[in-house]
């Protein structure tokens, strides 16, 4: 009498990981069930006096997986550089009270001492290659980035003041998607700050106006990224990476 010959468990583990792979494909996190899949289903084939037929069903799967999911990579790096030569300034903001203005300091200047403010701010948006200041409108293939405002922020809230020879600095936007699809926008997400060269914790809790939004085609939001930094710092750089699959960098001078 023939004994009947069983499943290998790796054969089961390559069938369910191969399946959750299709299933994540699309993401980043689904490149891994996929490999460990391809991985398991191989060491199932090579077994013998084992049914192979979920050892197949999980290669099948898994293969599939990964090539959806390297097929999306592509297509996302195609679709993010294709028309896109790097963020270019297209124009400057147009003044007005909208602004969030009394909760930032305003400190008392002469007109000398605004003209070298804005000499220096010059200067230094000409010495970084993809520096932009305030006034300033960026355009990438996707986004309209307009820069209202930088300055020092004061928090009300006892509670939630910065260490000791810091301050608050905030840093107001407007962002237009200007692509056909849907873009998602996060104040947590893609921003970095610099303060004299030295990277600076943001400050999540202060400030009710973050720049969160699901944009739609030719919708904007408007609202302002904050960041903990040393009272006498010098420089101040904002870096925000519009593209999770690109290195590309927009670069603000915000002081």
């Amino acid at each position: 009498m023939k004994t009947q010959m069983k499943e290998s468990g790796f054969g089961i583990a390559a069938l369910v990981l191969g399946i959750i792979g299709l299933l994540t494909s699309c993401f980043l996190v689904g490149i891994l069930p996929a490999a460990l899949g391809l991985i398991f289903a191989i060491v199932a084939l090579a077994s013998k006096n084992r049914k192979h037929g979920t050892a197949v069903g999980g290669l099948v799967c898994s293969i599939i997986a990964i090539v959806i999911f390297i097929f999306v990579i592509v297509v996302a790096a195609l679709g993010s550089g294709s028309d896109d030569d790097g963020a270019q300034k297209v124009g400057t903001v147009e003044q007005n009270n909208d602004s969030k203005q009394e909760d930032v300091r305003q400190e008392e200047v002469s007109p000398e001492e605004t003209k070298q403010e804005e000499t220096s701010r010059e200067e230094a948006s000409q010495e970084s290659e993809d520096g932009f200041i305030v006034g300033d409108v960026v355009e990438t293939s996707d986004l309209r980035i307009s820069f209202f405002s930088a300055g020092e922020y004061v928090e009300d809230n006892q509670f939630l003041q910065p260490s000791e020879g810091n301050v608050y600095y905030r840093m107001e936007f407007e962002i237009e998607n200007l692509s056909n699809s849907d873009k998602s926008i996060s104040s947590l997400v893609g921003w970095n700050c610099y303060a004299d060269d030295y990277a600076v914790s943001q400050s999540w809790m202060v400030g009710d106006d973050g720049l969160d939004a699901s944009l739609s085609s030719g919708k904007k939001v408007k609202g302002a990224v904050y960041f903990e930094v040393p009272e006498d710092a010098e420089s101040i750089v904002l870096e925000f990476e519009p593209n999770f699959w690109t290195s590309e960098k927009i670069v603000f001078i915000a002081k």
